[in-house]
């Protein structure tokens, strides 16, 4: 978020233009702007309604678009979100779970460039918690 802010405040700088109100607008824009986890914007999180802009339908200004504010209900959603694009990933990438125990013997990998060295190390083992 911050880069997009200083790409604008850059922009608008060699092209002549108020770099304010260029930064007014990308954060507008932003507050606006669903999210894809949560599916609301940062504005109807943060004061519990659709803010009014001019795109706003009048319907949903006044009172018809109010945003669920039960307790621990965003988080549930964001975590049941989160859940969901980890077993994507998991399935999609083949990763494998880790079944290492503190005590176990494990080779390990040497850094590149280490010429003197073989690729991997003699057996190590671990004394911390893996």
């Amino acid at each position: 978020m911050n880069r997009t802010l200083k790409d604008a405040i850059q922009l608008a700088r060699s092209n002549n233009l108020n770099w304010k109100q260029v930064l007014q607008d990308r954060i507008n824009a932003y507050r606006v702007t669903p999210h894809s986890t949560t599916g609301k914007t940062p504005f109807e999180l943060f004061r519990g309604r659709i803010a009014n802009t001019r795109l706003t339908p009048g319907w949903m200004k006044w009172g018809k678009g109010l945003v669920d504010n039960r307790p621990g209900y965003w988080h549930e959603k964001e975590e049941k979100k989160q859940r969901n694009q980890k077993r994507y990933y998991d399935k999609t990438k083949r990763v494998k779970i880790n079944d290492l125990e503190v005590g176990d013997v494990v080779r390990v990998k040497s850094p590149v460039g280490c010429a003197n060295y073989s690729k991997y190390s003699k057996n190590f083992k671990d004394h911390k918690a893996v």
